[in-house]
């Protein structure tokens, strides 16, 4: 990548004062984040605007020589931003974007959530929310998909206990809590003035209840009955927050998974143990727990098979009853990784399994000793960095280097390079993934 950087370097401070209006922003918008407004900011101009643009003239601003203009009537915002750029009359457009506080969803619990700070939530979700077409699932005890802070997000799923689906009868309502607290801890929606805030507010969530019993406990089998249902059935993402890890038909269903393009996690367990390197499975992600202060959490096990590690001390999530409430443990540090898995793949849904894998360890911040340790594993999740290699990573392979910028000037050359999302491959592309290149 150093072949690169000196030149990569230029084109970012070019990029802004290209003529045609390119800029990082795209015409993306991001709900809760940044929304349009039937609005456009245009300016300085070049030369006099064709058409009759003038008519739609709000304001002008003296001090900048920009003028804010109204979207007409028939045309998309996004739409009329590209008539603007086509015709050149300007040095940029862009939306006037309707925009809320950065870092600040509106939840009210939400400055009660330590772990988005450490985890830098906030900035990944200026990239990605989350995308429903990534599903994540859940294999627990089963989920109350009516609280106000999970409605709406589910999709058919699975009782593996009684070996039925939810379309035909499978019961996935909530019979202990635990479940409901799992999916809220990953999933709740962000941004909507209820209670807490979830890693990924956007991605589908599979329900699999997996016991039938009110104590929660569930047969290995069961576990992994579900987890092979739910990736049959669509979901990238399947999380477990069981015991069990230690057994070999673990690493056999994570390996099924991984073959059919899904990825198996599991919690650590929280019996404050050293786990022995016999089951540090190389096709599940294993998942300890972090505190307040950043420290491998007083009960979370630790040892060569954790992968990684996410917040799990008295995290605040939706409870059964309909209400919020605090838990612990790497029941919730594990489905908070898998939320997180959830958004690389949205930014970037062409990671196999293995390549998600290596972005979610290679961005985690780096808690004990350099590199893989037997303590953290690769590290605290970090969300922001996540995504932001997601970006980056153009060939999908899991690794940021100068084959992903050769491969992205091929597709560029041949229009297929789309970088952000906006169905048609520009100069906007170009140099938003020069920006996010750059980064790294």
């Amino acid at each position: 990548m150093a072949l690169m950087a000196a030149w990569l370097t230029t084109c970012v401070v070019l990029g802004p004062s290209y003529a045609t209006g390119a800029t990082a922003d795209d015409l993306d918008p991001i709900p809760g984040v940044r929304e349009f407004s039937g609005r456009v900011i245009a300016g300085p101009r070049l030369h006099a605007p064709v058409r009759a643009e003038d008519a739609a003239v709000l304001r002008e601003i003296g001090s900048t020589g920009e003028r804010i203009l109204i979207v007409p009537a028939a045309e998309s915002d996004a739409a009329f931003v590209r008539r603007l750029r086509a015709a050149g009359a300007y040095e940029y457009v862009e939306p006037d974007w309707l925009v809320y506080p950065a870092s600040t969803p509106d939840d009210p619990l939400f400055a009660s959530q330590y772990q988005h700070v450490f985890m830098e939530s906030a900035a990944a979700w200026s990239v990605t929310t989350g995308a429903a077409s990534i599903i994540c699932a859940f294999v627990d005890t089963g989920f109350l998909k009516l609280h106000e802070d999970l409605t709406g997000r589910f999709v058919s799923g699975y009782n593996s206990a009684s070996r039925v689906r939810e379309i035909d009868g499978g019961d996935t309502t909530d019979i202990n809590g635990h479940g409901t607290s799992v999916a809220g801890a990953a999933c709740a929606t962000g941004n909507n003035g209820l209670g807490v805030a979830g890693v990924n507010w956007g991605a589908s969530v599979m329900p699999v209840r997996t016991s039938n019993s009110v104590g929660g406990s569930a047969f290995l089998t069961d576990i992994l009955d579900g987890a092979r249902w739910a990736a049959e059935n669509g979901a990238r993402v399947v999380s477990v927050s069981y015991n069990g890890v230690s057994g070999t038909s673990v690493q056999t269903t994570g390996a099924y998974l991984r073959s059919i393009g899904s990825q198996l996690l599991w919690a650590a367990g929280n019996g404050r143990q050293n786990m022995s390197s016999s089951f540090d499975w190389p096709d599940v992600i294993i998942v300890g727990a972090t505190d307040e202060i950043d420290g491998r959490a007083s009960f979370s096990n630790y040892g060569a098979p954790i992968d990684v590690m996410a917040p799990g001390n008295n995290i605040w999530t939706t409870r059964s009853d309909y209400g919020y409430g605090q838990v612990s443990g790497t029941s919730f540090s594990t489905p908070m990784t898998a939320a997180a898995l959830g958004l690389i793949l949205s930014v970037r849904p062409a990671l196999t399994p293995a390549a998600a894998e290596t972005i979610l360890e290679r961005s985690c911040d780096d808690l004990g000793d350099p590199g893989e340790d037997s303590v953290f594993g690769w590290g605290r999740v970090n969300l922001r960095r996540a995504v932001e290699m997601a970006e980056a990573d153009w060939n999908a392979d899991g690794s940021i280097d100068d084959f992903d910028f050769f491969d992205f000037l091929t597709a560029f050359a041949s229009g297929n390079a789309d970088f952000n999302g906006d169905t048609s491959a520009d100069d906007f592309d170009y140099f938003d993934f020069l920006n996010a290149f750059s980064r790294f």
